[in-house]
């Protein structure tokens, strides 16, 4: 029996910007040098959506909903209020800030924020939402993604 393919969705949410004179019209990431992102994206497939529908702005979780076959208008998530609940005490809770996306369910969602200027196995776990977690399940998760 064939071994089903592996298939590692590298999801670059919030890098949008606009224009900027000094940057000869260009975003800052249009003119920033990222050899790592290009690599990325030459090795495999990418694009833009419209993760509603042509023209309607929304926020990451609703897109990311969409990305993932959920109707949008059927499952809205209500992020913010849920999180400003979850973290009135319990630090734990799942509703993690938005920098580490997850299943709701999952205290500890498989999100790995990796520093563009190092290789892959050395994530820095000391800034953004990885601070929040045990170094060993950080790693862990960086084991796994390296095995695809």
């Amino acid at each position: 029996m064939a071994q089903p393919a592996r298939v590692l969705f590298l999801l670059v949410d919030g890098i949008g910007d606009v224009s900027i004179p000094e940057f000869g019209d260009r975003t800052p990431l249009e003119a920033a040098h990222v050899p790592h992102l290009d690599a990325i994206a030459a090795g495999g497939l990418t694009g833009l959506m419209d993760p509603v529908e042509p023209g309607l702005a929304c926020g990451s979780d609703t897109a990311h909903m969409s990305l993932f076959g959920y109707d949008p208008r059927m499952w809205a998530t209500f992020k913010d209020a849920r999180r400003k609940a979850a973290w009135a005490g319990r630090p734990w809770d799942p509703a993690m800030p938005a920098e580490v996306f997850g299943p709701w369910r999952d205290p500890w969602p498989q999100a790995v924020r990796g520093d563009p200027v190092r290789s892959f196995d050395e994530v820095s776990v000391a800034r953004g939402g990885l601070g929040r977690f045990p170094g060993s399940q950080v790693m862990g998760l960086v084991k796994q993604v390296a095995g695809v």
